[in-house]
């Protein structure tokens, strides 16, 4: 990616190392012992505005204000990748987890594009680049790089009949925060919600 990721600093309290260890460390033992039970899969999250993210930045801004003013803080996967969601403990703890981990973000078709009849060219296909959305880095003791998304306002998650939405409330002044690995282990991304709290609507 050209764009840098800027400095970070207020707007809202981006989760920090010593604070997000025990969450990490708690949801982990949760997916290895399969302390869960299932959701569905997510086909899309929603994100609120964050001063000291990326997309305010320029060039960042230049960029991505085209797509952002037609879908939203939006990124999504398709039904060939849906992440499974699952949810800690028992329904109603409000911690999503993705057990399976989560595949790369596809391609979606360009927003910008319509085509109006048949004749029109299809439109293309362009890449959902998770630098433009996120606020910063963490670095985990590990090495492992994780993007900072938040805060996240919304998930949509295909269950087997429908679809849910589940909405992102603060908790303690947190909102909720996705952590999503900058590069892939063993085929997959790792991700990770903290703070705050997630509830269906």
């Amino acid at each position: 990616m050209s764009a840098a990721i800027p400095a970070l600093a207020p707007a809202y309290q981006r989760p920090r190392l010593d604070n997000v260890t025990e969450i990490i460390q708690e949801q982990t033992r949760a997916i290895r012992d399969r302390l869960y039970v299932p959701v569905g899969y997510l086909m899309r999250i929603q994100l609120g505005g964050c001063d000291d993210s990326a997309y305010f930045q320029d060039p960042v801004n230049a960029q991505i204000a085209p797509l952002t003013r037609i879908q939203g803080l939006t990124f999504e996967w398709d039904q060939l990748c849906y992440p499974h969601v699952t949810e800690m403990h028992s329904r109603g703890s409000g911690v999503f987890l993705f057990p399976d981990g989560v595949r790369e973000l596809p391609k979606i078709t360009d927003p910008r594009t319509r085509r109006l009849s048949p004749t029109d060219p299809v439109a293309p296909k362009i890449r959902q680049e998770l630098d433009y959305f996120a606020s910063g880095l963490l670095i985990g003791r590990d090495g492992t790089e994780f993007y900072v998304l938040q805060p996240v306002e919304q998930l949509a998650v295909r269950i087997p009949t429908t679809f849910a939405i589940v909405n992102g409330h603060a908790d303690r002044g947190k909102k909720v925060a996705l952590l999503f690995s900058k590069k892939k282990s063993h085929g997959m991304h790792t991700a990770f919600l903290v703070h705050g709290s997630l509830r269906f609507l």
